[in-house]
């Protein structure tokens, strides 16, 4: 059986319709998707790289902190160095919430207490006009490795993440 002209002309104008909507759906149906996308982003690799940044702001904070108390020769100013390894140490904390290897958070937070321990010890021991120099010595080149280290792995680490994230968009 043969079409009329008149469902030939609504037969036109309805798939036209059906493809619109087709297409609507399929536009719908990936802005859905990219907003899912972006929210994961954005609550996975953003607050990690935010913190990986605030540890190495923080981790400067301490290394002048230090100094300054040192320079001045302050044992009280050492307790804005304890404000900072609070705030480093709560941030790796938060970091084990967030898809990031617990192995790695451990070694980043062993390495930096070493470095912190290794720097109060020297930081008071000059402060006091100590006149073990050996002992200086020593502690100063654990200090220096150890500082080295953490940089290292604080700077590996915020590497690493914006790789990640990168990798992700």
């Amino acid at each position: 059986s043969r079409l009329s002209i008149f469902q030939k002309m609504i037969l036109a104008p309805l798939i036209a319709t059906l493809i619109f909507a087709l297409y609507i759906i399929f536009v719908y149906k990936e802005q859905v998707i990219s907003k899912e996308y972006m929210l994961s982003i954005e609550h996975d690799h953003f607050p990690i790289m935010n913190i990986a940044n605030q540890n190495n702001i923080l981790l400067d904070n301490v290394i002048k902190s230090f100094k300054d108390s040192v320079g001045a020769q302050e044992v009280e100013w050492l307790e804005n160095t304890k404000i900072y390894k609070t705030n480093i140490l709560r941030n790796i904390d938060t970091l084990f919430s967030y898809k990031v290897s617990a192995d790695k958070l451990k070694e980043l937070k062993q390495n930096f207490e070493i470095y912190f321990n290794y720097a109060m010890k020297l930081s008071l021991l000059m402060i006091k006009e100590s006149n073990d120099f050996k002992e200086m010595e020593n502690l100063s080149q654990s200090m220096s490795m150890s500082l080295n280290l953490v940089q290292k792995s604080f700077d590996t680490f915020k590497e690493q993440e914006k790789k990640k994230f990168v990798d992700k968009i």
